[in-house]
C-alpha cells in the first residue's frame, strides 16, 4: 500500500526518494526497501529532484527540502499554486505549475526559482497569463524548457529561468504532460 499514490522519484547522496500523496515520502538505499519519512505537511507531492546536493520535491501548495532524504523541512512558496514539476540549472531551481486568480477560479502557468529550495520567487516576464496548465520543466543544452497546454500543446524557453518566451503553440500535439533532456535533445510527452 505505500507505493499506490507515488508521482516522482530521484536519486541523490546515496538515496532513493519517492513522493505522492498526502505528504508521503519513501527513501531507499538500493530501490528495493523502502522507508517512510515524515514531510512535515500532508501535502500531495507532485515531482522531485536533486541537485545542488539537495532534494527538492513540489506539490499542491508546498514545497520541501532535504539533505539526506531522511530529514525533511517544508517551505511555503506563498502564492498558492500547484507545482507539478521542478528542474535544476545555472544554480536555480525551477518549479512549474499552476495558480488560481481571484476573483475568478480560473487557473494560469505559474513558474517559480529558487536559488535553495526554500525560497521562492514568482517569475513573469515572458509567462503568459493564458489559461493553460503547465506540466512539466527541465534543464539541457544551456536552456530551460516547460510544456503544457489546454487544447493543444505548449511549449516555453528560457535561457536563465527566470525571462521565458511566449509560449509556442503545437496545434498537432497533445495537451504536453512531462519533458525531460537526455542524448543531447528535450523530449516532450502526453
Amino acid at each position: 500500500t505505500l507505493f499506490r499514490s507515488l508521482l516522482g522519484v530521484a536519486y541523490g547522496n546515496g538515496v532513493f526518494a519517492a513522493v505522492g500523496a498526502t505528504g508521503t515520502i519513501l527513501t531507499s538505499p538500493d530501490g528495493v526497501l523502502w522507508t517512510r519519512q515524515n514531510a512535515g505537511t500532508t501535502t500531495s507531492f507532485r515531482a522531485i529532484t536533486y541537485a545542488n546536493g539537495r532534494f527538492v520535491a513540489v506539490g499542491e501548495l508546498g514545497v520541501v527540502t532535504s539533505i539526506d532524504g531522511i530529514n525533511w523541512t517544508p517551505h511555503d512558496p506563498g502564492i498558492g499554486a500547484t507545482l507539478t514539476s521542478v528542474a535544476f540549472g545555472k544554480g536555480l531551481y525551477v518549479a512549474a505549475g499552476i495558480t488560481r486568480v481571484p476573483p475568478e477560479p480560473a487557473i494560469v502557468p505559474v513558474i517559480l526559482t529558487s536559488p535553495d529550495g526554500e525560497t521562492w520567487t514568482r517569475q513573469t516576464n515572458g509567462v503568459p497569463t493564458n489559461r493553460f496548465d503547465l506540466n512539466g520543466v527541465a534543464f539541457g543544452n544551456d536552456q530551460f524548457v516547460a510544456v503544457g497546454g489546454s487544447s493543444t500543446g505548449v511549449v516555453l524557453t528560457s535561457p536563465d529561468g527566470i525571462n521565458w518566451s511566449n509560449p509556442t503553440l503545437q496545434p498537432s500535439l497533445p495537451i504536453l504532460g512531462a519533458v525531460t533532456f537526455g542524448g543531447g535533445q528535450f523530449m516532450a510527452a502526453g
